[in-house]
């Protein structure tokens, strides 16, 4: 049994310029993975980082496709954001 998961999210880097000079670039990344090996009872806890907004990157989830719940927190030592979820088989 295996279960998968898929995360895209766009990251806009703004180099810190005049304000004639602005330029940005985008990028798209996608991440996904496929957890094997659970048996029909079993269910795995997964987490992906999360890079945080500033002043040089807006950071956005444009789209998610997680199995189960999952959430986007923050971690309380260092201030990272976290999407985490449970993933089971499918059936």
């Amino acid at each position: 049994m295996c279960a998968s998961i898929t995360l895209l999210w766009l990251g806009i880097l703004a180099p810190v310029q005049a304000a004639s000079e602005v330029k940005s670039r985008t990028f798209r990344f996608i991440f996904e993975a496929t957890v094997t090996g659970l048996k029909a009872d079993e269910s795995a806890r997964i987490w992906l980082p999360v890079p945080s907004n500033s002043t040089d990157q807006h950071v956005e989830i444009v789209e998610h496709n997680l199995p189960g719940r999952s959430s986007l927190n923050r971690e309380s030592k260092y201030g990272n954001r976290i999407l985490d979820g449970t993933a089971a088989p499918e059936k």
